[in-house]
């Protein structure tokens, strides 16, 4: 981490998208927001090596959600459409999930309006979304990408691992 100082500032406004309407009882209500991994070759094209967007490390991030007690309802926005750039593994995965796929068109504001509890990737702007909506909101690194970051994300708990998120759901 660079030692300078920073300025968190509020969430960057998605702009216009499609109303978003869903009937479901929001108690224990759970909505995912990942990073969409792109395909290997896009990333190496692109000279661009991150962890936080290797297809393992996000579907492992899935994998651990998808073991949560007591929810028979996961719900997932994904960020964008999904093409050819997105890596085939990720696809696969997710459409042989447990997830219910909202439309990456929908306003994440809406969405998250309606669930009860948020898990985001680490440092998505979704969680600060919800964290202004009052939604009981977490940040889960289950691979501990960013185990240095607690210092700068005290406003939204980080957490690590599938007991830890067990007990931040039951709560």
């Amino acid at each position: 981490i660079i030692n300078a100082e920073y300025l968190l500032c509020d969430h960057i406004s998605f702009g216009p998208s499609k109303n978003f309407e869903l009937n479901i009882d929001s108690k224990n209500s759970l909505i995912v927001f990942d990073s969409v991994p792109y395909r290997k070759s896009i990333l190496s094209f692109r000279n661009f090596s991150v962890k936080t967007y290797d297809e393992n490390n996000i579907i492992k991030f899935h994998d651990e959600i998808l073991k949560l007690k007591n929810n028979k309802n996961f719900y997932i926005k994904l960020k964008k459409k999904i093409d050819k750039r997105f890596s085939k593994k990720y696809n696969y995965f997710l459409n042989n999930s447990r997830y219910q796929k909202l439309d990456s068109e929908f306003d994440p504001e809406e969405v998250i309006s309606k669930f009860d509890k948020v898990i985001c990737h680490p440092f998505s702007s979704t969680a600060f979304i919800a964290k202004k909506l009052n939604k009981n909101v977490c940040f889960f690194d289950v691979c501990q990408i960013h185990k240095d970051f607690d210092d700068y994300h005290k406003e939204i708990k980080i957490i690590r691992n599938l007991d830890e998120l067990q007990n931040w759901y039951d709560s």
